[in-house]
């Protein structure tokens, strides 16, 4: 898997570690927009695609299908549920329906 498809494509698998150190990134960079000024937080909107391109995968490596990440839009808990569930739960070992295991990232 590419960095190109990592953050932009819905399809395909990673791991634990891949998914929170993305979401890591992602956090880090939205905080950073915001505090550089206020009015560039629109650009952090940029930042959702990859968000939620990564949250399916990881979805996927479990075996569920990445609408779940939805769940996330209950007020209050739902981002906290989908955030534990995705960064808790174990890949599924060899293929499932979404492809097989994460093989790591390469360059293009």
């Amino acid at each position: 898997m590419t960095y190109q498809q990592l953050l932009f494509s819905f399809e395909g698998r990673i791991t634990r570690q891949i998914f929170w150190a993305a979401w890591g990134v992602g956090v880090a960079l939205s905080f950073l927009i915001v505090f550089v000024h206020p009015l560039f937080g629109i650009l952090s909107l940029a930042l959702i695609w990859p968000q939620i391109a990564i949250g399916c995968k990881r979805f996927h490596d479990f075996g569920k299908t990445g609408w779940l990440q939805l769940i996330g839009l209950i007020p209050i808990v739902g981002g906290l549920i989908v955030l534990v569930w995705a960064g808790i739960t174990p890949s599924d070992p060899g293929d499932n329906a979404y492809g097989p295991p994460f093989a790591g990232l390469k360059s293009e």
